[in-house]
Parts: structure tokens; sequence; C-alpha cells
């Protein structure tokens, strides 16, 4: 996939420059630039895996601009194509302040687009159950000051193992159906 960085809603509050309607920016922020580049370098590899009947999957907030691109939206219409969304916090998503006390969980709404059809279970909505706090703005931990955007980008242990099952369901299908 690509760095969510110049795609998230977070980078307009940084003199980003894109929209629904502008998905691509106007071309005078380097990192949407960059941005631009890594999505034709994901589809170039998206369609080299495609050639070779291999499976891919591409992640991003579920706000992220990225799915308002032609690429993405293209793709996303494919019939052998899955469009999942997540809620990381049903996953255990945590912030890095948390500290066992209260059930707090970063929310962090996820997309997935994928040719991998059984990554379809990992779709999950919020249900409640547990507080909410914003992957914005920064918190001392152990005296050192982290983002919690930065840190609700690594992926939650549940999330992984989950995600490597499905894949492995996947494989071993295909490996039967030979």
């Amino acid at each position: 996939g690509t760095p969510c960085s110049s795609w998230g809603l977070l980078n307009n509050l940084n003199g980003g420059t894109r929209s629904i309607a502008t998905p691509y920016g106007d071309g005078t922020v380097p990192r949407e630039v960059r941005g631009n580049h890594q999505l034709k370098q994901m589809m170039r590899l998206v369609r080299a895996l495609d050639g070779k009947k291999r499976f891919w999957s591409i992640e991003n907030p579920r706000t992220s601009r990225l799915w308002h691109t032609k690429e993405m939206k293209k793709l996303m219409l494919r019939s052998d194509v899955c469009v999942v969304t997540f809620a990381q916090c049903c996953y255990g998503l945590r912030p890095p302040e948390y500290d066992g006390t209260i059930d707090v969980r970063t929310r962090k709404e996820t997309t997935l687009v994928t040719n991998v059809p059984t990554l379809a279970k990992l779709a999950r909505m919020c249900t409640g159950g547990h507080k909410h706090v914003h992957a914005m703005g920064s918190v001392k931990v152990k005296g050192c000051g982290v983002s919690r955007a930065q840190a609700a980008g690594t992926y939650p242990p549940c999330l992984c193992r989950t995600w490597a099952g499905l894949v492995e369901a996947h494989l071993s299908q295909q490996a039967h159906s030979r």
C-alpha cells in the first residue's frame, strides 16, 4: 500500500491541499507529490501481481483521500476485489498512554481493498462498551512525547493474528482447489 501520512484528514491540518474533489492535491506540497508517486508505484505493483495471479491488499484510514483517486475508484469496482471496513478498537487498538485501568481504545476506522476474499471477515464496526481517544496530538509516556497518530499506525496484535489467519485460510483454499 501507500503510507497514509499525506492522504489522511490530518494532512490538511498541516497545510495539505487534498480534498474529496481534488484527492491528488494541487501539486505544491512535497509530501503530497511523494504520496502521488507512491500511489503510481503501488498501482504498478498491483498490476504486476494481477498479471501473475498473485494477491495484494491496500490499507488506509476510512476517511483517506486515497479512496477518492481515479485509480482506487476503478480498482474498487472490480468484481474480484473486496472493500472491507473495520474499526481497529474492535481489535484492541490502544492509545500510547493506556495504563490498563480504564478500557480506552483508539477507534481508527480503516478500509482495506484487496483481492483476498477471506479478508472480508475483518469487517467489524464498533459496538461500544469502551471509551475512545482520538489519534490526534501527543502525550507523555515515561517522560517522552509520543504522537497518538503515529502510535495508531501500529496494528494491534489481535488484528495481526486475525489478518494472518485469514490469509493462511485463503492460501489453504487455493492449494486445495488445484
